[in-house]
């Protein structure tokens, strides 16, 4: 599921500051970067604790 360059602008405009099209674009594949390693880092745990399912401890697992 990507993320939407409009949300990571709003992100970005949080600060109060403008934000460019680029800018939201760097912040955007990052995020998405972020959300693939930690799935994958979930599907790792999962899989050695022997369960074909992911739990949210798995998610929130501190490395």
């Amino acid at each position: 599921m990507p993320i939407s360059l409009s949300f990571c602008k709003q992100l970005l405009q949080e600060s109060g500051l403008r934000a460019s099209k680029g800018a939201a674009e760097k912040l955007q594949y990052y995020l998405e970067s972020e959300m693939r390693r930690k799935a994958r880092q979930a599907a790792q745990l999962a899989r050695h604790a022997g369960r074909r399912t992911v739990l949210a401890d798995d998610v929130e697992f501190k490395n």
